[in-house]
C-alpha cells in the first residue's frame, strides 16, 4: 500500500474516532431523550465529514515520511481544535482529538497481528454503540408513554403551565411596552387575568424549581450553591401524575433537568433544545448547521410540533393532562430567531454586526466579559425585543394547538417568565446577579375554565404558580408557600433569593455593574412600592419605587425599613431559610450548564 494511502486511511481513522467519542460524550451527558429523524441525519454527516477532513489532512501529511503516524495523530488533535474553535467549545472538543490521535497512532505504530480476540472485541465495542444509537434513536422519536387506560379518570381541567424564559415583563405589549411584542399574550390576556407577576429568583434553576415545587430556592435547595430539589419535596408532575393526569415536559432550557428533578417523573419529555443537539456536539459543522437551520428555530416551533404529535398519539382523549413547557427564544444570543423577529426593529444600519453583538452579548451573560458600550444599549434592545416576539410567536402555536385539537377551553393555561433580563441597568446585561426590577419583574396570565377576564389583585410570585394550579384542579396543595392567585392581597410581600454563582470566569467577579462582587448572597422584600435590599454582610438598602423606579438612591434608616427588616425577618423564621454555611458553586451545576450552553452551541 502507497505512503499517501497508508496516512490518509489512519487520518479517516482520526476523524470517525472525534465523531465517535463527541456522540459517546453526549450519550453519557444527555441520555437518551433528545433523538429526532434530524439529529439521525446529523449523525451521519458528522461521520462522513470527519471521516473526509481526517482522510484528506493524513494524505496531505505525506511529506512527514519518517513518522507518519505521529504526524497523523498530531493533525489530527490540531484540526479538531481548529474545528472546534469555530464553535468556541476548544477545550472539551480538544481532549477528543487527543484520543483520537493517539488511538490512531498506537495502531499505526503497534498495528499487531489480526486475531480473534481482537475481532471480538471490535465487534463488541461498535455492536454496542449501534445498539446504543438505536435506542438512542428510538426512544428520542417516541410519543410518549401514558398512564394506564385502567388508571381513574381525575375530573379536574388540563393543565400547562407555559414559562416564556427570560420575558420581563415592561419589555411585554400584554403590559402596555410601545412596540408590539407580545399579541399573543395580550389576546390571552383580554380572555383571561393578568395580575403583576414577579420572579423570587434571578436565573433558570431555582425559578423552574420554584415553580415546580411552590417553595422558596432557600427550601427546595435547587439554586447555585445546591442540589437538585429536596427530595422530600413533592413536585407538580409528581402530583398530577399520581392522581391519573398525563405528564408532559417541553422543555427548551437544558437546566429542566432530570438530575436536579425539575425535569424528573414527566411520562414524557420532549428537549426541544435538542432538535439540534448532534450538529452543535460535532464542533466543526457548526457553520454547516447554522445553514441548515435558516428558519433559525431555536426549538420553539419543533416543540409545538411534538406537543401536537403527543396530541394525537394520546390513548384517552377524555384524561386530563399537565404540561410544563419553557420557551427558549427572549434568552441570548438574541439572534438564533426567525429574521422577521430578530430584525423587526432593527433599522437598516443596526443589521450589520448584530448577530455578533448578540453573541458578546451572551459571553457577557456566562462569562460578564466584554459589556457592550452604552451606545449599543438601542440596538441591544432592539434585538431583545424581537426575540420577545419570537417567544410570544411560539406561544401562539401553543394556544393553537390546543384550541385545533379542541382543548382550550377545558385547559387551565398559566404563561409566566422565570426571570426577566438586564438590558444596561445598573451597568448590568443578561440576568443571574442583583435583586433590581428588570430581573425579578416577569408577566403572569391565566386563562381557563373559572377563570374571569380582568386584572388579579396583589402581587403574583412564582412561589403562587403550584398552590393556584393544584387549587384549581381540585388537588391539596399541602407543602407549598405560596397562596392561589385568587387569593392574593396588595400589601403580599414579594422575597426574592441570591445565592452565589458559580463562575465560569474568574474575571466575572470583577464586572458586575454596581454591585461590587457576586460572590456575596442577596435577599429582597417588596410590599407594595417599598423594597428592601440585604446583603449577606449586613449592608441595607431600601428604595420607593413609587419615585425611584430604577432604585438609584436608597434611602436612610427608619420606621419603614425597620418594618421591611421585621418582615424578612419573619420570613426567614417561619421558612427556616438561613445563609449557607457551605462554600459557593456547585460543581455539578457548572459542569451541566457549561455542557448544555455547549450542547446549544452557546458558550465557551
Amino acid at each position: 500500500m502507497s505512503e499517501p494511502v497508508h496516512a490518509a486511511i489512519h487520518g479517516v481513522r482520526v476523524g470517525l474516532w472525534c465523531a465517535t467519542f463527541e456522540l459517546v460524550q453526549h450519550f453519557v451527558v444527555y441520555g437518551t431523550s433528545t433523538a429526532s429523524s434530524e439529529s439521525a441525519f446529523w449523525v451521519g454527516v458528522a461521520f462522513v465529514s470527519y471521516a473526509a477532513v481526517g482522510g484528506a489532512a493524513g494524505a496531505a501529511l505525506n511529506a512527514l515520511r519518517p513518522r507518519p503516524g505521529v504526524a497523523t495523530a498530531l493533525l489530527g488533535l490540531a484540526a479538531t481544535i481548529a474545528l472546534a474553535a469555530l464553535n468556541t467549545a476548544v477545550i472539551p472538543t480538544a481532549w477528543v482529538g487527543l484520543l483520537a490521535g493517539l488511538l490512531a497512532y498506537t495502531r499505526w505504530r503497534w498495528p499487531g497481528a489480526p486475531s480473534r480476540r481482537r475481532t471480538l472485541f471490535r465487534g463488541l465495542f461498535f455492536g454496542a454503540l449501534s445498539l446504543v444509537g438505536v435506542g438512542w434513536l428510538v426512544a428520542g422519536m417516541s410519543a410518549g408513554v401514558f398512564v394506564d387506560a385502567d388508571t381513574p379518570r381525575p375530573t379536574g381541567p388540563n393543565v400547562v403551565v407555559i414559562v416564556m424564559d427570560a420575558v420581563r415583563r415592561d419589555h411585554t405589549s400584554a403590559y402596555g411596552y410601545d412596540r408590539d411584542t407580545t399579541p399573543n399574550l395580550a389576546a390571552l390576556a383580554e380572555r383571561g387575568t393578568r395580575w403583576d407577576g414577579f420572579s423570587n429568583a434571578t436565573w433558570s434553576l431555582p425559578s423552574h424549581a420554584t415553580i415546580v415545587t411552590g417553595a422558596y430556592a432557600g427550601t427546595h435547595g435547587a439554586h447555585d450553591e445546591g442540589g437538585p430539589i429536596d427530595p422530600s419535596m413533592r413536585t407538580l408532575q409528581q402530583r398530577f401524575g399520581a392522581v391519573g393526569y398525563d405528564t408532559l415536559l417541553v422543555t427548551g432550557n437544558p437546566w429542566l433537568a432530570e438530575s436536579n428533578r425539575i425535569g424528573g417523573d414527566f411520562d414524557t419529555r420532549v428537549d426541544s433544545w435538542g432538535r439540534t443537539l448532534v450538529p452543535a456536539a460535532f464542533q466543526g459543522l457548526s457553520p454547516l448547521r447554522a445553514w441548515w437551520n435558516a428558519e433559525h428555530d431555536k426549538g420553539g416551533a419543533y416543540g409545538v410540533r411534538r406537543f401536537e404529535r403527543w396530541l394525537r398519539a394520546r390513548p384517552d382523549r377524555e384524561r386530563p393532562f399537565f404540561v410544563l413547557v419553557n420557551i427558549i427564544e427572549a434568552h441570548a444570543p438574541y439572534h438564533e430567531v426567525p429574521r422577521p423577529s430578530f430584525t423587526r426593529w432593527l433599522g437598516d444600519d443596526d443589521l450589520a454586526g448584530a448577530d455578533a453583538l448578540s453573541e458578546a452579548l451572551l459571553r457577557h451573560h456566562v462569562s460578564s466579559s466584554g459589556a457592550p458600550a452604552p451606545s449599543e444599549l438601542p440596538r441591544v434592545r432592539a434585538m431583545y425585543d424581537g426575540a420577545v416576539h419570537a417567544a410570544d410567536a411560539v406561544l401562539g402555536g401553543w394556544i393553537g394547538a390546543l384550541d385545533t385539537y379542541g382543548e382550550l377551553d377545558e385547559t387551565l393555561v398559566v404563561v409566566t417568565a422565570d426571570h426577566g433580563e438586564y438590558l444596561g441597568e445598573h451597568g448590568l446585561w443578561g440576568h443571574l446577579h442583583g435583586l433590581y426590577e428588570p430581573v425579578l419583574t416577569v408577566p403572569m396570565v391565566m386563562h381557563g375554565p373559572g377563570v374571569s377576564a380582568g386584572l388579579g389583585a396583589g402581587p403574583a410570585r412564582l412561589i403562587d404558580v403550584a398552590p393556584t394550579v393544584l387549587t384549581f384542579a381540585g388537588l391539596p396543595a399541602d407543602g407549598t408557600q405560596g397562596r392561589p392567585l385568587q387569593d392574593a392581597a396588595p400589601d403580599d410581600p414579594v422575597i426574592a433569593e441570591q445565592y452565589i454563582p458559580f463562575l465560569p470566569s474568574p474575571a466575572a467577579a470583577g464586572l458586575v455593574g454596581d454591585l461590587g462582587t457576586v460572590n456575596m448572597r442577596r435577599r429582597s422584600v417588596r410590599v407594595g412600592t417599598d423594597k428592601l435590599h440585604v446583603y449577606e454582610d449586613g449592608t441595607v438598602k431600601r428604595y420607593e419605587l413609587s419615585v425611584d423606579p430604577g432604585e438609584h438612591a436608597p434611602l436612610g434608616a427608619g420606621p419603614a425599613t425597620d418594618a421591611l427588616l421585621l418582615q424578612l425577618d419573619g420570613w426567614a423564621r417561619s421558612t427556616g431559610i438561613a445563609w449557607p454555611d457551605g462554600a459557593a458553586g456547585s460543581a455539578g451545576a457548572e459542569a451541566l450548564d457549561r455542557a448544555a450552553l455547549r450542547a446549544l452551541g452557546y458558550a465557551e
